[in-house]
C-alpha cells in the first residue's frame, strides 16, 4: 500500500519510459531491479521535499538505490 503521493501521472510516465534503457537479466541472478518509475519518484520526492536521502519514505526505494 502506497502512502506517498505520486509525483508523475501515468501520462507523464508513458512519455518518459521509452527513453529509459531496458535492463537485461543478470546472468548470475542477484537482487531484482527496483522499477525505474519508483526510483524516479524517489528522486523527485527528494528534490521537492529538500530532504536527505535517509529521510525518504519507506514506500519509496531506499536512498542507496
Amino acid at each position: 500500500m502506497r502512502h506517498t503521493k505520486r509525483v508523475l501521472t501515468d501520462d507523464q510516465w508513458a512519455r518518459l519510459e521509452p527513453a529509459l534503457p531496458k535492463h537485461p537479466p543478470a546472468p548470475k541472478g542477484g537482487r531484482p531491479w527496483v522499477s525505474d518509475r519508483e526510483c524516479l519518484e524517489g528522486i523527485l520526492w527528494l528534490l521537492r521535499a529538500g530532504a536527505r536521502c535517509r529521510d525518504i519514505p519507506v514506500d519509496l526505494p531506499s536512498g542507496s538505490t
